[in-house]
């Protein structure tokens, strides 16, 4: 079993006991809400995940689909933003301008300021400029 440093938060705490030695679960067991959004994210971020690795091998189709399915799941999610960058990216690689454009414009009204933009902006001007005015 690894040790744990005397002044560290867990210390002393074994499986079976809560920190203040009360029996309960084991450390890290998820309790209520917390544990339920904990896993939330971890579902959230798996399908970014997914979403990113697809784009990587260059497959923007099936990163668009994971993007949709986590729109789907989780509209308002906590990585939301991280989604719609990667929508937008796939988008642009599939020759989708127009919709990137539009989901851009959405991403801006909900995300002003976003520092995921500069993800997308450089290719996003560039396939504005070949297509020509929308």
């Amino acid at each position: 079993m690894p040790r744990t440093p005397r002044d560290s938060p867990v210390a002393g705490v074994t499986a079976g006991t809560t920190a203040t030695g009360v029996p309960g679960e084991p450390p890290g067991a998820a309790h209520g809400a917390t544990g339920a959004r904990d896993g939330a994210l971890n579902t959230e971020r798996l399908l970014v995940e997914a979403a990113q690795s697809a784009l990587a091998r260059g497959q923007a189709a099936t990163a668009l689909e994971h993007a949709a399915e986590h729109a789907q799941q989780f509209p308002q999610g906590r990585l939301a933003a991280e989604r719609e960058a990667l929508a937008i990216r796939a988008l642009l690689r599939l020759g989708r301008v127009d919709a990137a454009r539009q989901r851009t414009e959405a991403f801006d009204a909900r995300w002003p300021g976003s520092l995921l933009r500069g993800s997308f902006a450089a290719s996003l001007a560039r396939a504005l400029e070949d297509s020509g005015p929308p």
